[in-house]
């Protein structure tokens, strides 16, 4: 059962299964750009949906989360130059790379948008998704009454 569709970053969605690497990554080339979209871990409790991403070397200020409508995209872009310059100054090598991905989650309407957080450590983002008062599971136990007894859910 799904309980969120992935979907590419262009908001279409990933049907073919054979694509997904051994590595956890999805490599995709667009216009000679390769990408990769990291796996995604979703675990769904009573009360709360957990996504989490491994998305080694970012820092906090690359991320972009956001709820659009019932969708969640989550971005991350990082650009790093380094330069390699001799005793007077001259320039004897450069070297540049831009890193990004963009993953969008469509939302269940159990999910309380308001009530989304997000944390990122070592690696790992880890995204936690409250569901509304109505969407959480209470199990009501029936007080003993003439030698019933009995649980509901």
């Amino acid at each position: 059962m799904n309980l969120m569709k992935r979907i590419a970053g262009f908001g279409l969605p990933l049907f073919w299964e054979d694509a997904w690497d051994a590595d956890g990554l999805t490599s995709l080339t667009f216009f000679g750009t390769e990408r990769s979209l990291p796996d995604a871990n979703i675990e769904e409790k009573d009360d709360e949906f957990m996504i989490e991403l491994v998305i080694p070397d970012m820092k906090k200020k690359h991320f972009y989360i956001r709820v659009q409508g019932n969708n969640l995209p989550i971005s991350s872009s990082r650009k790093e130059e380094k330069k390699d310059e001799d005793k007077n100054g001259n320039l004897r090598r450069r070297e540049f790379k831009d890193e990004s991905f963009s993953r969008l989650f469509a939302l269940p309407e159990s999910v309380d948008e308001n009530r989304i957080e997000a944390k990122y450590d070592e690696g790992i983002l880890n995204l936690t998704l409250q569901k509304k008062e109505a969407a959480k599971i209470i199990e009501i136990v029936l007080k003993k009454r003439a030698g019933i007894t009995g649980l509901i859910n």
